[in-house]
């Protein structure tokens, strides 16, 4: 359980250092911001920030809710090898759902010039990594489900 864990961990850090990596690449000017920012590109832009308000909205409750759903927590009510092993690669769909929309965001954030909703939805997203962290008891928890739950 713990080797599970500590890969889920990794997962979540790894794909936040990405985010801090774009963030400190543009911030420092080593990549110019503002690359689609103007009026030729404000439809783009309307696209853009419509689809990922989409996903935004849609990845977050899907992503909480995905282990109550019937086809997860049978898996995850199995043995405790193929527990772990289903908690493994769910866990990692679920924290993909939430982090790779923050990477997104963030880069759109900078390539359209600052544009603000991009940095809110991240900021979303990421208070909502509170809510799915690996932490011992959660992963515990989650691998524990049983049919009543």
């Amino acid at each position: 359980m713990d080797r599970i864990r500590h890969i889920l961990l990794g997962e979540v850090v790894g794909l936040l250092l990405i985010v801090l990596v774009i963030i400190i690449l543009f911030e420092t000017n080593f990549v110019l911001p503002g690359e689609m920012s103007g009026m030729e590109w404000s439809n783009d832009l309307v696209v853009t920030q419509f689809v990922m308000q989409i996903i935004t909205l849609a990845v977050i409750p899907f992503a909480l809710y995905m282990f109550k759903m019937a086809f997860v927590r049978k898996q995850l009510a199995t043995s405790t090898e193929k527990a772990t092993k289903a908690l493994l690669v769910w866990g990692t769909v679920r924290i993909g759902l939430i982090c790779i929309p923050i990477i997104f965001n963030a880069l759109y954030y900078y390539i359209f010039g600052f544009e603000v909703s991009f940095f809110y939805l991240a900021l979303i997203l990421l208070l909502s990594i509170v809510f799915i962290f690996p932490t011992k008891r959660r992963c515990e928890n989650e691998c524990c489900i049983t049919e009543e739950n």
